[in-house]
């Protein structure tokens, strides 16, 4: 695969990173008149929307094969949203994106066990840096274990699973049309989960109107098409290590526009996380054998 397809995955993942950290400071006012379901549920279904508008040409004809996998990285998917929701309305912010990034250090092992692939040491070490450089701009005070942190823990095992799951798609499906059937399977188990489990939200106020149409639009449906896109070309190890990005860009964000601080202990930890992702050499992005994928 040349430079410029690497360059273009790569990009695809580092615009991922940068929307799903801007909506950590847009969203975080969103759960004071929202309980989590169904703020899952209403960004769900903004997005389905958002996607429906977008590709709604690009299902005809899709296989029968293309929808059960959309079906089955939405129900995937869904289960690791619902956690991470459940999670963080328990913990605090910071705590939830460290735990819930557990996958960076998760996915080599994990492609080790399920697929037998090599096991890198520069991957490992990669990881292990990323994680303690998360630890150092996410964490504050205290590291005890709440009941929120174990659903974050899920969530980011669940994510890991989701993240290997992406690289099984084959290469020629369209990533749009997997998305929409992926998102449309999201919004619908929200649904039925927020009815199921929450009270009907009597009022919403603008600002969590604004927070879930943002998530729902950039978050969901951009950001997580962005996310195929970039793994059709990098595969699960480094793309998890670029979008472990997302922890900085959240900093970078929250200090602009919700006047949150910046510590010399966080920026430490930003500087590890890019250091993670240049660890790995080269021959971590190569693909043989492979037809140039339809993105």
């Amino acid at each position: 695969m040349d430079k410029n397809m690497k360059a273009k995955g790569i990009g695809y993942l580092l615009i991922c990173s940068l929307i799903w950290g801007s909506s950590f400071a847009v969203v975080k006012d969103s759960l004071k008149s929202l309980t989590p379901i169904w703020n899952l549920a209403i960004r769900f279904i903004f997005a389905s929307i958002f996607m429906i508008l977008y590709c709604h040409k690009g299902l005809k004809g899709f296989s029968k094969r293309s929808i059960k996998n959309g079906i089955i990285l939405g129900s995937i998917l869904f289960c690791a949203m619902f956690f991470q929701s459940e999670g963080i309305n328990r913990t605090t912010a910071g705590k939830s994106s460290f735990i819930t990034n557990i996958y960076v250090i998760l996915i080599p092992f994990t492609e080790f066990f399920w697929k037998s692939k090599k096991l890198s040491l520069k991957d490992i070490i990669a990881a292990v840096i990323c994680m303690s450089g998360i630890g150092f701009i996410t964490l504050d005070k205290g590291i005890g274990i709440s009941s929120g942190d174990i659903l974050c823990l899920i969530c980011g095992i669940i994510y890991t699973v989701y993240i290997i799951k992406i690289d099984d798609i084959p290469k020629q499906v369209p990533s749009a049309g997997i998305h929409t059937i992926q998102i449309l399977t999201c919004g619908i188990l929200a649904i039925i989960f927020a009815f199921l489990l929450e009270p009907f939200p009597k009022s919403v106020s603008g600002k969590a109107m604004f927070g879930t149409f943002y998530c729902g639009v950039f978050e969901l449906g951009i950001g997580f098409l962005f996310q195929l896109k970039g793994q059709k070309i990098i595969s699960p190890a480094i793309s998890s290590l670029i979008m472990s990005l997302e922890s900085i860009t959240a900093c970078i964000f929250s200090y602009f526009i919700l006047g949150e601080s910046v510590s010399f202990r966080m920026i430490i930890g930003c500087i590890m996380v890019l250091i993670s992702i240049l660890i790995p050499n080269q021959s971590n992005f190569k693909q043989t054998g492979k037809k140039s994928p339809n993105i």
